[in-house]
């Protein structure tokens, strides 16, 4: 990634991706067009992911924690976008839709009964 000119990267599943890979990238984005071209007008990392683990660098930086001591605050400037689960679990290993759930008017409706 040393020699990368990036205006964005795009991370799909981004829990699964190191945090020494996402610190390259970030060092890397804004870089073209080059400024002597009139630079970008964004620059920025974007992905999507399942949640990550608690304990995880991912967590503390979608909260706002210092990745090294998850006990302080480290604001930054990141926006969470969290999607409601599709299943809530009832009891013991029983689950039923959850009304909040996005998109549930585009399933059929044997999706929507519980399960």
């Amino acid at each position: 990634m040393l020699s990368y000119e990036l205006t964005g990267v795009y991370l799909n599943e981004f829990r699964d991706i190191p945090r020494a890979i996402v610190e390259a990238l970030d060092g890397r984005i804004g870089r073209y067009p080059r400024m002597e071209e009139g630079g970008p007008t964004w620059v920025g990392i974007w992905g999507d992911s399942n949640m990550p683990e608690i304990s995880s660098y991912w967590h503390s930086m979608l909260t706002g924690r210092n990745p090294d001591d998850p006990t302080e605050p480290k604001p930054n400037k990141w926006a969470v976008f969290t999607q409601p689960p599709a299943m809530l679990r009832a009891s013991g290993n029983e689950y039923v839709v959850n009304p909040a759930a996005e998109n549930l008017r585009f399933l059929p409706p044997t999706t929507t009964q519980p399960y």
